[in-house]
């Protein structure tokens, strides 16, 4: 059964936008500098509106140009097509495993080489980061799921297929038009999250500015490489593994 593009992209829009609902759980109003213009929970909602058509937009975008460059995400798609996912997941999930768990490693360094700097911040900064830090179904349901929508289906997709047609739109594509998708996704996927860092540092040094982008960047690079070469399903695995293993590292360093 051939599944169309429009269902394809109606999936991966509906899973993004249920990591964007999971944002509702950061108490952002904690940030505000007086008194609240608007109730809790409207300022809350408000806060998903732009996430939540970036998403829908990715999620659009991937479902046109993917399947005319081989991108997929073959375990929605078979879903879609009422065959069970099963065994593409657990092939996906091989793989997924041990990117995650490195790329786990990696978030767990960065923030054991920034925490002394996070530490020594004012009480009001430290207020910052614990109203912006994340819970852990926010980090797996949109860092899992919506980012990799936005920056892998989205980005990358669209940075491989702009390659591809300045290429020429050969038959078969280059390596180096998915590896130019790839980094470009990256770049944008580091970048993201600097408003994260300055939302909860302020005015971080440029040390700290290099580290984030580097973390993100290497562990960007990954989670396309895997996009590429095992489907969307893969890069979202490993993301929201790469999220538990670092939490758990610092529960267990903490310990």
């Amino acid at each position: 059964m051939q599944v169309s593009r429009k269902r394809v992209g109606m999936a991966l829009a509906v899973l993004g936008l249920v990591g964007v609902a999971s944002l509702a759980l950061l108490p952002v109003e904690r940030l505000a500098p007086g008194p609240l213009p608007l109730p809790v929970i409207a300022l809350r909602l408000l806060t998903l509106v732009n996430p939540a058509l970036l998403v829908v937009a990715a999620a659009w975008m991937g479902a046109v140009l993917a399947p005319r460059i081989g991108l997929d995400a073959p375990a929605v798609r078979l879903a879609l097509a009422g065959r069970l996912p099963g065994p593409v997941l657990r092939r996906q999930a091989r793989v997924a495993a041990w990117t995650g768990l490195g790329a786990g490693l990696l978030l767990a360094g960065y923030a054991t080489a920034t925490d002394p700097y996070f530490a020594s911040l004012s009480a009001e900064a430290a207020s910052r980061i614990q109203a912006l830090t994340p819970p852990l179904a926010t980090r797996l349901l949109y860092g899992g799921i919506t980012e990799e929508i936005l920056a892998r289906w989205g980005v990358l997709t669209l940075g491989s297929w702009l390659a591809w047609r300045l290429l020429g739109r050969p038959e078969r594509p280059a390596d180096g038009v998915y590896w130019t998708g790839i980094m470009t996704a990256a770049m944008v996927f580091a970048l993201a999250h600097l408003p994260f860092l300055y939302g909860i540092a302020g005015d971080p040094p440029l040390w700290l500015i290099l580290a984030a982008l580097a973390t993100n960047a290497l562990a960007g690079t990954a989670f396309g490489w895997l996009f590429w070469r095992m489907g969307l399903e893969a890069a979202m695995m490993a993301h929201a593994l790469a999220h538990v293993t670092a939490i758990l590292i610092g529960i267990a360093a903490a310990a």
